[in-house]
């Protein structure tokens, strides 16, 4: 029996599933959606007429070395799944591809995906390693990233707060100068100006 490796890569950076196998074999590729729909299709980019490879209605279908497979979700439960074979690969059928669903009263979703047909097996294994370091850096760069957003938000949070205090005491302070300010006045207020009573004219009289 003939030994294959496929590898399958989610890019972070072009958003599509990249496909490797060696010439003579095959390929299945597994569109997810989140919405079911009634049409079915997968074809070569551009995906115009002549690049539809099989469009259908019915669950499955067949076209030469071509096929799909449709199993229906329940939203939010489960996703809608359209399964692509590509079997007796060659070389020319390295490119672009998109699997596709079709609604009558929503926006059509679809998802693409690239296939590499490699004619060394031991040149598809060097791929499959060198790729294989992609995806680890990639979640390291994305953990990176958003411990980096974290601790900024936490700086600026305690930044923030820090001055909210400052200034609440600040405030506060000020506050309470002026009411001393303003009780000393008043006080001394009180002894001044003090008109003693014809009567008494040597009696100092105070305001309690």
């Amino acid at each position: 029996m003939r030994q294959t490796f496929i590898f399958c890569l989610l890019s972070a950076l072009c958003g599509a599933k990249t496909l490797i196998q060696t010439k003579g074999g095959s390929i299945t590729v597994k569109c997810s959606f989140t919405l079911s729909g009634r049409g079915k299709y997968v074809c070569r980019d551009p995906c115009e007429n002549r690049d539809v490879l099989i469009e259908t209605e019915a669950t499955e279908a067949h076209k030469g070395r071509y096929s799909i497979s449709y199993r229906e979700g329940t939203f939010p439960a489960s996703s809608t799944v359209l399964y692509v074979n590509i079997s007796q690969l060659v070389q020319s059928d390295s490119g672009r591809y998109w699997c596709g669903l079709k609604r009558r009263l929503m926006i059509d979703s679809r998802q693409e995906f690239i296939v590499n047909v490699t004619d060394d097996l031991k040149e598809l294994e060097q791929q499959t390693e060198a790729k294989g370091y992609v995806l680890p850096l990639a979640l390291c760069v994305a953990a990176f990233f958003a411990a980096a957003v974290l601790l900024l938000y936490k700086w600026r949070t305690m930044r923030e707060s820090d001055s909210s205090t400052s200034r609440r005491q600040s405030s506060s302070s000020s506050s309470n100068n002026n009411m001393r300010r303003r009780q000393a006045e008043f006080s001394a207020s009180k002894f001044t100006n003090l008109t003693p009573p014809p009567d008494a004219p040597q009696q100092l009289y105070y305001n309690l």
